[in-house]
């Protein structure tokens, strides 16, 4: 299998990276280099899947370009075949069908002649051709759906092995641009369930037998006498939804017209095809899954089950995740994903500011409550730090976007943007500022079915107990949710014009960053990963005030609050802390008194912070505030 030179991939890289203004470090030639490495060793043999964690803006995606551009294509001799010196065919992943044709692009440029193209919806590419290039892009989407399918529509072939053929095997490297969805997810919720049987059940030609099992899971699932906590399927609800004939159902489904299945509301009439549709499929994959758990939310109860992505449960290959050590997904993966990372300082932050507000909302419902009070707030708190005319990139919710980005005094320069709407993109690249309003919670039960699809189905304790999923170490389930909120907040960060390298040094341009965090566990592990993935970034207390009324009295402890919430791990002596905030000895004394009152809630923000305050006593003996 042939492979690139790692002396002249870098050296290519450099007049590259050179030609697009920028200047390329030793520590980031460097890191090119460990790319090009764990590039060559994928699919020589190797097993299981090696993540690379390098930082956004050091050109991942350009250089795996110029890699396919750069190995050689041997004629398909016998010497060659018995020497195994072999194109080794390149799989190339990306999120979105513009990203396939922008990296086709760049690898055919950069070659000079046509050795790649996309497989896609709208590509002129048909899927007989894929096996004569010998670098071929997909979207995630058609990785996971093309695995997912035993055969084309009418065509007896596998189309996953269709677009994985290469020569007289299979293609030898797959890279993933991007964490892929790790997992495929069910979720049928009770309400939806007893619609789908209330539209099916009574339709005139239907057959009872066909939906009993159905109403016993219903009715299984919604009985009081079993509690409210999360469970598991039991083995006699599985053997019911094991008999449910998902194929006949949905056979007998598209025998019916619109008006038999139509929910009719007020003057208005709703089919429910499709709710129909997508419940008993959703039944379906709970059976080929072969496993399943119930959570409730008030009288609502959820069926779940998850699948690990084809790819990640058999597959080999390299992923290009710059976040990829957050996440514990990865280590779980069998064998553990290998993960890369790049060389020390191959990019510096010291430009980037982090307005950092401690204490705040950050969760969607509460934002969305207190929306009319909160965003002018906020507004006014971002204007009067960033220059009038520099471009601002607002990102939050998407209902909180739909409630605020259409006010009137907004000013032009601010676009919004909505989590689950920016991995990837390079629209801000050039935007001055960035703004993250609250964080990108997931619900609890994405990350607990994410851990049971990669660890196994759990029993009843580990589902409703965080010391039993802990069991001596961490609950697998909160480090899912904190990786997944730390690895939003850098990505979003590094959406604007930081993401870029103005010099030698790694360094990024002129950035400012606004955040407001709660004083929690989370809070302070997203702070955590800022500072550990964006090195040099520097960190000053904002003073966002979005309560209703502030009382004068606390205004002291606010500031010292920020201040230690900012400030670095160690030891800071009650001098030094004044010297280094603007707050009177008096105001200090009294914020002191405050935090040191075990009933307060500032006491909890304090020690939600990991920091203690200690009285000096004795002559002589100085305070000291110690933040673990």
């Amino acid at each position: 299998m042939t492979h690139v030179d790692a002396d002249i991939a870098v050296k290519e890289m450099t007049k590259l990276w050179r030609s697009f203004g920028m200047e390329a470090s030793s520590q980031l030639q460097h890191t090119w280099r460990r790319m090009c490495v764990a590039l060559n060793e994928t699919g020589n043999g190797s097993v299981g899947w090696t993540t690379l964690a390098m930082p956004t803006g050091i050109g991942k995606t350009q250089f795996t370009a110029l890699y396919c551009a750069l190995l050689e294509e041997p004629a398909l001799s016998l010497h060659n075949i018995r020497s195994n010196n072999l194109h080794p065919g390149v799989l190339f992943v990306t999120r979105l069908i513009s990203e396939a044709k922008t990296f086709i692009d760049q690898v055919n440029t950069l070659a000079g002649r046509t050795i790649a193209a996309a497989y896609h919806s709208g590509s002129d590419t048909k899927l007989a051709d894929t096996i004569r290039f010998p670098v071929l892009a997909i979207t995630h989407a058609a990785c996971e759906r093309h695995q997912s399918r035993d055969m084309t529509d009418g065509i007896p072939s596998n189309v996953w092995d269709q677009l994985t053929s290469w020569q007289l095997g299979s293609r030898g490297k797959i890279i993933v641009d991007e964490t892929p969805n790790f997992v495929s997810s069910v979720r049928i919720d009770t309400k939806e369930l007893s619609q789908t049987l209330g539209a099916l059940a009574w339709l005139r030609d239907a057959k009872k037998e066909l939906y009993v099992n159905m109403e016993r899971i219903l009715s299984a699932s919604t009985n009081p006498a079993l509690g409210s906590g999360n469970r598991r399927i039991t083995d006699s609800e599985f053997k019911h939804l094991q008999s449910i004939d998902t194929a006949l159902i949905l056979e007998h489904l598209k025998s019916v017209d619109d008006d038999a299945i139509t929910l009719t509301q007020s003057s208005e009439r709703t089919s429910l095809r499709k709710l129909c549709t997508s419940t008993v499929e959703s039944i379906g994959a709970l059976q080929r899954n072969g496993w399943g758990w119930i959570s409730y939310q008030g009288k609502t109860a959820q069926l779940h089950s998850a699948a690990l992505h084809p790819s990640l449960r058999t597959g080999s290959g390299v992923i290009l995740d710059a976040t990829a050590s957050l996440y514990p997904g990865y280590g779980l993966l069998s064998p553990p994903a290998k993960t890369i990372t790049a060389a020390e300082n191959t990019r510096r932050y010291d430009n980037v500011t982090l307005h950092l507000a401690w204490g705040h909302v950050a969760g969607k419902e509460r934002l969305l409550k207190a929306v009319d009070q909160l965003w002018p707030k906020y507004r006014l708190a971002i204007q009067s730090i960033v220059p009038a005319n520099d471009r601002v990139l607002v990102c939050c919710h998407e209902e909180f976007k739909q409630r605020v980005c259409g006010d009137p005094e907004n000013p032009a320069q601010m676009t919004f943007a909505h989590y689950g709407n920016i991995d990837g993109r390079n629209d801000w690249n050039d935007y001055e500022a960035v703004a993250l309003i609250g964080l990108y919670y997931l619900p609890s039960a994405v990350h607990i079915n994410t851990a049971q699809a990669l660890l196994g189905p759990q029993t009843d304790d580990w589902l409703q107990n965080s010391r039993v999923r802990a069991a001596g170490s961490h609950d697998v389930v909160i480090e899912m949710q904190r990786a997944h909120l730390a690895s939003t907040v850098i990505q979003t960060i590094t959406r604007v014009r930081c993401r870029r390298v103005i010099n030698e040094e790694g360094q990024s341009d002129t950035t400012t960053v606004f955040l407001a965090l709660p004083a929690d566990a989370d809070g302070r592990a997203v702070r955590d990963a800022i500072l550990h993935y964006m090195p040099g970034i520097q960190i000053k207390a904002w003073s966002l005030d979005t309560s209703k009324k502030r009382a004068r009295s606390d205004r002291g402890v606010k500031k010292l609050l920020d201040f230690l919430a900012c400030a670095p791990r160690g030891v800071h002596t009650k001098a030094q802390t004044r010297a280094r905030m603007p707050i009177g000895a008096a105001s200090l004394d009294r914020a002191i008194r405050r935090l040191n009152d075990p009933s307060s809630s500032e006491r909890a923000q304090l020690t939600a912070l990991g920091v203690t305050y200690h009285g000096g006593r004795g002559k002589g003996a100085e305070s000291f505030f110690m933040k673990a």
